[in-house]
């Protein structure tokens, strides 16, 4: 069992309903669309882990670690999903070539099985790996909130875009329509 409390601080938690917030306010989920892990589950989650696991992580997995509307879509980050990334891990360590070490690491998602993201023992940032990218370790974020805002900020750009570029391509279409051409 992990000696990680299994309950976040009132600090992390308030940055957990921050952020929650902001999905809410973008458009990135609806109040049904947002739910937080038990304390029961929770304990699973750290029990995974050989060491005491970041604050803020265990407010997100607190007040979003179940589901977060499109936010992570198709990123294995919600529980359950963080007590089997371990072996997702291990799969790619043990491929030839590649170079992940797995001790003193826990792996809380990924990316359909090729890409792993974790935290070290001892340290509050996050980092990645990819498979067939040995010895390109990425630090994501100072810590698990800084690159959680970071993703959202990146995400809501780009969606941003997306809709731009639609607006543009039906105002093209609207104009070819008008002058015969569609």
């Amino acid at each position: 069992m992990s000696p990680t409390p299994t309950f976040p601080s009132e600090a992390s938690l308030r940055e957990a309903e921050g952020f929650r917030q902001a999905l809410l306010d973008t458009g990135f989920a609806t109040a049904d669309e947002i739910s937080g892990c038990t304390d029961e589950e929770i304990s699973q989650v750290a029990a995974v882990a050989t060491f005491p696991l970041p604050d803020d992580y265990l407010a997100f997995l607190k007040v979003l670690g179940r589901k977060a509307g499109t936010f992570f879509e198709g990123k294995g980050m919600f529980f359950p999903e963080p007590l089997d990334t371990y072996e997702a891990a291990e799969s790619i360590a043990a491929e030839p070539g590649e170079d992940l070490t797995i001790e003193d690491r826990f792996f809380f998602g990924h990316h359909q099985g090729y890409q792993v993201f974790f935290f070290e023992k001892g340290r509050p940032e996050v980092f990645v790996y990819v498979e067939g990218h040995p010895g390109e370790i990425q630090k994501l974020g100072e810590s698990f909130f800084g690159w959680l805002w970071l993703v959202r900020e990146r995400s809501q750009l780009l969606r941003e875009d997306t809709e731009r570029r639609r607006a543009e391509n039906e105002a093209v279409r609207q104009q070819m329509r008008a002058e015969g051409k569609l």
